[in-house]
């Protein structure tokens, strides 16, 4: 939640307990006093990263496209902060550099080979009525957390939906095939959500997707 009129928290609730607890004050590197869009952090996600039982990180994304990591391991509060020294992890854009706001949860799963953490998240809001007919671009995204990826999608891998079609009265879409190696010195990936072209058409086109909703890892498949 946001905090005060010049800092962000993170609130967790202890079930067991019955407590919550507020972790924070947070500030960002670049936090305006009066940035409620930037400190209004939404769907945060919590992982215990080495297995005892309690929180060691948690991700969330804001109306600004931000993706950020907040620290709570320690057991002092004053070792709790901002990871990549307030920086966000991610900050999502279009290709035209237009920020996408992230509303959904993000969904962290590690790498079974590298045991890289990986942070899944989709852009866009639903939060009114007349946000539904928005046919701006939005973007799911991959992205590696090893450090705070400062040029955006520039060094993400761009993947594309190539085919759409029916199977069985329900609507099922393809991804252009991988290519071994075209991951090398990527920082993750990123899948622009546009309509395939059918018939004689050529472009693709933006027609309201959005993510609103978390992700689901199931073996080595995002879903």
């Amino acid at each position: 939640p946001a905090g005060d009129s010049t800092t962000a928290a993170v609130a967790e609730v202890r079930r067991a307990q019955g407590q919550i607890v507020l972790r924070g004050p947070f500030q960002a590197a670049d936090e305006d006093d009066d940035d409620l869009e930037r400190k209004a952090t939404l769907a945060p996600t919590g992982v215990d990263a080495d297995g005892n039982g309690t929180v060691d990180y948690v991700y969330a994304g804001d109306l600004r496209g931000n993706v950020w990591k907040f620290n709570l391991r320690g057991s002092a509060s004053s070792g709790w902060g901002v990871a990549y020294s307030g920086a966000p992890l991610f900050t999502a854009k279009d290709s035209n550099n237009n920020a996408q706001p992230i509303t959904g949860g993000v969904t962290v799963s590690y790498n079974p080979y590298t045991f890289e953490p990986w942070v899944f998240f989709g852009t866009r809001r639903y939060l009114i009525s007349a946000e539904k007919d928005d046919k701006t671009l939005q973007t799911w995204y991959g992205v590696v957390d090893g450090a705070a990826i400062t040029d955006g999608r520039t060094s993400l891998k761009g993947r594309s939906i190539v085919v759409g079609g029916i199977i069985n009265g329900r609507p099922v879409r393809a991804f252009e095939k991988a290519v071994l190696g075209d991951m090398a010195n990527k920082k993750g990936w990123y899948v622009d959500l546009l309509t395939p072209p059918t018939g004689s058409a050529t472009s693709r086109t933006a027609d309201r997707e959005r993510m609103v909703g978390n992700q689901v890892v199931v073996g080595r498949s995002v879903l």
